[in-house]
């Protein structure tokens, strides 16, 4: 797998088990606002890559039914 220097910290958290995004750069389509869902990335130069964010989760059996959201 060659991976261009700029996306190697991404690349070694895909290999740990992070879920990545990617979105093009330049290009039509995903347009440069939208993010995708990258199974197994390519690692084009021409795109940017970020680990998907995921939401904080808690065991909800102890809270309180008052309590209906997380913040952070």
């Amino acid at each position: 797998m060659n991976v261009p220097e700029k996306h190697k910290a991404v690349a070694h958290a895909w290999i740990d088990g992070a879920r990545l995004e990617g979105r093009a750069l330049k290009g039509t389509w995903p347009t440069p606002e939208e993010w995708t869902t990258c199974l197994n990335p390519t690692w084009k130069e021409d795109w940017e890559y970020r680990i998907k964010s995921t939401k904080p989760s808690i065991n909800w059996e102890h809270v309180s039914p008052e309590y209906v959201a997380l913040a952070m």
